[in-house]
């Protein structure tokens, strides 16, 4: 859902992970290292299109996602059953 601010449009967790094409698990990660910049408001992350853009620009030479982080978030979603 995008909400309208100051005519800027702010996007959620679920908007910016299928606009990166990453699990939203992935998203929180980055947020809760300050890794990606966002806007807290209520509990709700919030996020400017032109921060992400700026963000993307800008870590082009570095790795976006941590597997390990990617890997740890899986397996607490998803439990073996056997």
């Amino acid at each position: 859902m995008k909400t309208e601010s100051k005519g800027e449009s702010l996007l959620n967790v679920k908007d910016v992970s299928s606009f990166l094409k990453v699990d939203s698990s992935i998203i929180y990660a980055a947020c809760s290292k300050g890794e990606l910049p966002f806007i807290k408001i209520g509990k709700s992350y919030k996020f400017k299109k032109e921060d992400i853009l700026k963000w993307i620009e800008n870590g082009r030479d570095k790795v976006i996602i941590n597997v390990d982080d990617y890997v740890n978030s899986y397996l607490q979603r998803h439990t073996l059953k056997g």
